[in-house]
């Protein structure tokens, strides 16, 4: 684990209070403390988060050591009210990514989009406006559901229907999150996935198309369900969780960090 992990997980202990004991409280610290991790690298002064829902990823950034400010972007109304708790100096925009951010240009020293990628109608419209508004040397931190994972690779090889069944044996509601099975079930809505997600490779290729170079690429997650991991012993979760990170291949979700082209970089 890199110093700056650790030091993002020790922000998301003491700044977020998600619940211990809930898979996916703890999936979700993992996500945010992998957010944070590359903003720590570097001096990023300014920073953005896309889709910030609840809150949680902007906040932490608003209490990091070195940015002055902290700025959440959400489309739902109801959620950036929701984001505003005091105590943290965080700001909040209601704005479409897809449609423009009321930002200047080169403004931004990092930019961050978790789990945001697979919601939207148009990404090129997204990653064209996080070239415009990250500077030259600046960080574009992504996430999304990754679409080379084990799991997808042999639910691809079942009959449609067999697949469909594994995928909504949790719950029903997951097929709103694999639109390659089901189709669009959420075409007029922000909340459904609009794709299946992409790949590291598919997101090394389109780094120079957007101004921007990898930087370093990962996959992440769980090759198993929540209900196990909720039976696994507390003290066991972040150390398989840190392993499974460490190996990089084929798991549920991707992480990609990504620096504006034009500039020194952040190292």
């Amino acid at each position: 684990m890199r110093p700056s992990e650790r030091e993002a997980w020790a922000l998301v202990d003491r700044h977020l209070h998600l619940g211990e004991d809930s898979p996916t409280s703890f999936y979700d610290k993992k996500r945010i403390a992998m957010c944070l991790a590359p903003v720590l690298e570097g001096p990023h002064r300014v920073v953005v988060e896309v889709g910030s829902g609840y809150g949680g990823t902007t906040q932490c950034l608003s209490r990091m050591d070195g940015v002055s400010v902290a700025v959440g972007v959400d489309a739902d109304r109801t959620l950036i009210l929701k984001s505003i708790r005091p105590g943290f100096p965080a700001s909040y925009l209601l704005a479409n990514a897809e449609k423009g951010l009321p930002l200047r240009t080169a403004s931004v020293d990092a930019l961050i989009a978790s789990e945001v990628y697979e919601h939207l109608f148009h990404p090129d419209a997204f990653l064209e406006e996080a070239r415009r508004i990250v500077r030259p040397g600046g960080r574009l931190v992504l996430t999304t559901p990754n679409t080379e994972s084990l799991v997808l690779m042999f639910l691809r090889r079942l009959p449609r229907r067999w697949a469909q069944r594994i995928l909504t044996r949790e719950a029903e509601y997951r097929k709103y999150l694999h639109p390659e099975f089901f189709g669009d079930t959420m075409a007029d809505s922000v909340h459904g996935h609009r794709v299946e997600g992409a790949g590291l490779r598919e997101m090394e290729a389109l780094a120079p198309r957007f101004g921007f170079r990898p930087h370093r690429g990962a996959t992440w997650g769980l090759p198993f369900s929540m209900g196990f991991w909720g039976r696994l012993p507390r003290g066991l979760r972040r150390s398989l969780m840190g392993r499974l990170h460490s190996l990089a291949v084929g798991l549920r979700h991707i992480v990609v960090v990504w620096e504006r082209e034009g500039g020194a970089g952040t190292g």
